[in-house]
């Protein structure tokens, strides 16, 4: 039996193959962000706020799931209440995995 792994850790590296494969150089359609991650990493937020406000604009779960996840880990320094926040943005099922995260002190070992 597999362990349960957040739902971003598998959307990421799928998002990432079919972006490359397919090449993100046509615009995103508003229904489905099918380059919407690659647009959060270009955007590059330097704050949670600003990475909220783009994040909260994706239609896709799944593009949401993958940069929250993305974030919080280049951000590891954020505080808990703001990367809650981040959480939020989630389907119910990704934010308990990613609620976890932010709030477990032996997944994060910079103080919060």
């Amino acid at each position: 039996m597999l362990p349960h792994l957040p739902y971003w850790t598998i959307a990421l590296p799928l998002g990432l193959l079919w972006c490359m494969t397919v090449g993100c150089k046509t615009p995103c359609t508003d229904t489905v962000d099918i380059c919407g991650f690659a647009q959060f990493k270009a955007a590059s937020p330097t704050t949670a706020a600003q990475a909220g406000v783009v994040i909260s604009g994706y239609t896709d779960p799944i593009v949401r799931a993958a940069a929250v996840g993305f974030w919080i880990g280049l951000h590891p320094q954020t505080p808990a209440a703001e990367a809650t926040a981040l959480c939020a943005l989630l389907e119910p099922q990704e934010q308990r995995g990613c609620l976890r995260r932010v709030t477990s002190p032996h997944l994060n070992p910079v103080n919060r």
